[in-house]
């Protein structure tokens, strides 16, 4: 299986690939615009350009990690030309190309919880919770998912995860609250 990581060089992308680096099992490629770590073949590009997405032809690639975007407080330009159409761009160039496992990084945001008066018409939060994002970010999470969801209508044979990720913290900068300071 030969996995295509974006995003490589973020937080979550750098433990990744360490982690996938030591499993002989997986070939990893990352599309990267930074360095990456040198155990791992690294394509230098943008997932958002077509002629960067060419140079992966030469790779049989089975599944697509995708972690990254434009973070918060992008401009609505940026949130829906490059997560939303870049992303529809990267997908749509491997599913012909025969990938058919895609997992992405999505958002909280994409329902709207960013926004400090955001309160969720249902608890738990469901999947299908309406997006009331009042911001670009958020709502290019919130299209992306649906792009996915089309995306699989289309091509029954692939499979695509949405990761809504809460929040993104290093291990030493933050220790979850026990159940006794949670009571007090």
């Amino acid at each position: 299986m030969t996995i295509l990581l974006t995003g490589a060089s973020g937080f979550i992308g750098q433990r990744l690939v360490e982690r996938l680096s030591t499993d002989a099992h997986e070939d990893v490629i990352c599309l990267s615009r930074s360095p990456v770590n040198p155990s791992v073949a690294v394509i230098r590009g943008n997932y958002d350009r077509f002629e960067d997405l060419r140079l992966l032809d030469e790779f049989s690639i089975s599944t697509v990690v995708h972690l990254a975007a434009v973070t918060g407080g992008c401009s609505e330009e940026d949130g829906l030309s490059v997560n939303l159409l870049g992303t529809r761009r990267l997908y749509r160039y491997l599913l012909d190309r025969g990938a058919t496992r895609f997992i992405g990084a999505s958002s909280i945001a994409a329902v709207g919880c960013l926004d400090n008066e955001f309160l969720p018409q249902q608890l738990p939060i469901p999947d299908d919770h309406i997006c009331l994002a009042k911001d670009a970010y958020g709502l290019s999470k919130f299209m992306l998912e649906q792009l996915t969801y089309y995306l699989q209508r289309n091509h029954t044979d692939a499979t695509f995860i949405n990761l809504r990720l809460g929040s993104v913290v290093s291990d030493d900068s933050w220790t979850p609250p026990s159940l006794q300071q949670l009571r007090n």
